[in-house]
């Protein structure tokens, strides 16, 4: 849908303010209550749009094209926004099919679509990637290559990452741990909180430890040559499945052998209130 036919996006609601969830409790004698905290409930967008064609075969095509895409049958969807620089994304499903009245021998009718939000967060369109251990090169071509030598590459000297989070509210992420060489018992600290994340496990070169935090999709993925295992048998008992809190987030890794063989890297998808 965008500012011109055929299919003129007319208004849009819910695209901010969502309704929140208060939790509270009260002890014998007290007066008031005591806030615990606040859930957000699941997103309503309602979008509203005049279809415009020159023939009645024409504006039934289009109806017949916004139905296809807006199938409650189909489950969730993605719904893109833009506008003035700001681009976002929020997952989300049809809350039954399109309203699309024709009156007789138009060529244009009015419509209107809902849809759910059940995780209310917009998205950032792409992933944010940050690399806290990784060997960079240190050579191009054309290559002269002195008396002394020359080196080839290096790895990245701190041991200490920030990872800043921009968004409302924090969010889960994706750990890779990724093996040059044998490692063993990889890990990765949280210094502000204390909280940390290891996987008892010797890797082998070339494989890579995969950790998903985010919530309902939590996991851990041993991945060498493309074969894929679960692992989360080899998770550390006193591991959490770390966040990203709003702000800056201090993270230091390690391992117990090998450290400068381990290059691990973390992405996430920032998520906001609204647009």
């Amino acid at each position: 849908f965008t500012n011109s036919a055929p299919t003129l996006l007319v208004e849009v609601e819910g695209m901010s303010g969502i309704e929140a969830s208060e939790v509270s409790y009260a002890g014998y004698m007290q007066d008031g209550e005591a806030y615990q905290h606040s859930t957000l409930v699941k997103r309503q967008i309602v979008i509203k749009f005049h279809l415009m064609a020159f023939e009645v075969n024409e504006l039934l095509k289009l109806r017949s094209v916004v139905n296809k895409v807006f199938n409650p049958k189909l489950g969730n969807g993605t719904l893109y926004y833009s506008y003035q620089g700001v681009q976002r994304k929020i997952v989300c499903v049809p809350d039954g099919t399109p309203v699309m009245p024709l009156r007789g021998g138009a060529t244009d009718c009015e419509g209107e679509i809902i849809l759910l939000a059940h995780e209310p967060y917009w998205l950032d369109i792409d992933e944010t990637r940050i690399d806290i251990a990784v060997w960079r090169y240190a050579f191009s071509f054309p290559l002269i290559v002195p008396k002394k030598g020359i080196a080839m590459g290096y790895k990245e000297p701190s041991l200490i990452s920030n990872v800043y989070n921009n968004g409302d509210v924090e969010c889960g992420m994706t750990i890779e741990f990724a093996a040059k060489g044998t490692v063993e018992n990889p890990s990765l600290l949280n210094i502000d909180t204390g909280q940390y994340i290891k996987i008892k496990k010797t890797m082998v070169a070339g494989e890579k430890i995969i950790v998903n935090t985010r919530y309902n999709n939590k996991r851990v993925i041993s991945e060498v040559a493309t074969i894929q295992t679960n692992i989360m048998n080899y998770l550390d008992l006193d591991s959490t499945f770390l966040q990203l809190d709003v702000g800056d987030n201090l993270f230091r890794y390690d391992a117990e052998s090998n450290l400068n063989q381990l290059e691990v890297s973390i992405k996430y998808t920032q998520r906001y209130l609204g647009v």
